[in-house]
């Protein structure tokens, strides 16, 4: 069961290969042709039913914002894909190849591509046909075992950067495991040693799988905060055009203060515990997104949503069309204006695959009737729709 509702969310994703996509296919001709299948009915049914409950959820939320009908209509269609023996997925709408986005210069999603820098200066560029970094205490290699270059033995501080559109997963030394999004870089030692395990998340955003050591706990500074931890599993995003620092936790427990530079002056700082779907937030101080002293909220959310990226797909979870804009330059590598800034306030719901050319997501947010886009070389141009 487990291993059909994976798959069966890899399809939902787009990130599927091809021999998955065919036997899924598979499963679900069988059905429809009444033959036995190797996915049992009562899986099916299963899944059916969370779906549902899916729906169900989505429909008690309070409709003042936009929906992008994709979160709820891919499980409505495959609630009646499975009732029905055919699979309907909308997940990546078809787009109108006659569209103006289309005949424009459309543009690639984001790769597996990420530098890392040794501490005399010298840079690695990781290879795209990989997707991550394991920094063994005698070797780098990839994590398809691999080998990058051997290591000097020395403890040295290393970083490890993405660009915008690239992302990639770092295996520290203690073997916790760190996927870095967009435009993202954190700074860590080759090997860990003294009381603490400490790296720093210098910009961007990181979904951390912490290695347990009670004795040594693992310590993220980030902008304007630090979390510390034991062993467990949290996202933070901490871009330097946010407004805001997010901490969000998905397993354990996790101690988020504050690192205002008056704070720090006074040797004082607020400090709040998070326990699973809980999220931290940090305000910034001022427009250009330094960290502040703010005061740190904690709301309840559903956790998963904050590392959807790392899943393979667009979370839009009442945001502004601006802070929407902000995740797409990030990942398609591409610039962002509007003819009208009044659209930078409209709030969206909705899931998309972060794995279509930018089109296709696109032509779904054109969907919700509020705006329209074009393409122009590597910039995207936000207008407001001809049916408002």
């Amino acid at each position: 069961m487990k291993a059909a509702k994976a798959l069966l969310e890899k399809y939902r994703a787009g990130t599927c290969t091809a021999e998955e996509n065919k036997l899924i296919d598979k499963w679900l001709l069988e059905i429809h042709a009444g033959e036995a299948s190797d996915l049992k009915l009562t899986d099916f049914e299963q899944i059916q039913h969370e779906l549902w409950v899916n729906i169900e959820r989505e429909t008690e939320e309070p409709r003042e914002t936009i929906k992008l009908w994709p979160r709820i209509a891919v499980a409505v269609a495959a609630v009646a894909a499975i009732t029905l023996g055919i699979w309907f997925y909308t997940g990546n709408p078809s787009v109108n190849r006659n569209s103006e986005i289309v005949n424009q210069n459309d543009v690639a999603p984001g790769k597996h591509t990420a530098t890392l820098t040794l501490a005399n200066g010298k840079t690695i560029q990781l290879s795209d046909t990989k997707s991550g970094i394991i920094i063994g205490a005698n070797k780098l290699s990839y994590n398809d075992g691999s080998v990058v270059q051997a290591s000097s033995g020395i403890r040295e501080q290393l970083s490890a950067s993405t660009p915008r559109g690239g992302t990639y997963q770092i295996i520290l030394p203690d073997g916790t495991k760190v996927w870095l999004n967009a435009d993202s870089k954190i700074s860590f030692p080759s090997a860990f040693s003294g009381k603490q395990r400490k790296i720093l998340l210098v910009n961007g955003e990181a979904y951390f799988e912490v290695v347990k050591n009670k004795r040594i706990p693992f310590l993220v500074e980030s902008k304007g905060q630090q979390v510390e931890v034991l062993g467990t599993h949290f996202n933070i995003s901490a871009y330097k055009d946010e407004l805001s620092t997010k901490t969000t936790l998905l397993e354990g427990s996790v101690r988020v203060a504050s690192l205002g530079s008056e704070q720090i002056a006074n040797r004082k700082s607020e400090t709040v515990i998070l326990v699973p779907n809980q999220q931290a937030i940090l305000p910034a101080s001022g427009n250009d997104g330094a960290a502040g002293a703010g005061k740190i909220t904690v709301k309840q959310v559903e956790a998963s949503d904050a590392i959807a990226w790392q899943k393979g797909y667009f979370e839009f979870s009442n945001q502004n069309l601006e802070s929407i804009m902000r995740q797409i330059a990030r990942w398609y590598n591409v610039d962002v204006s509007y003819t009208d800034r009044g659209l930078k306030e409209k709030t969206l719901n909705g899931s998309v695959s972060r794995y279509d050319k930018v089109s296709g997501i696109l032509n779904v947010l054109e969907q919700t009737g509020v705006v329209k886009f074009k393409i122009e070389n590597k910039k995207i141009v936000v207008m407001p729709s001809n049916k408002n």
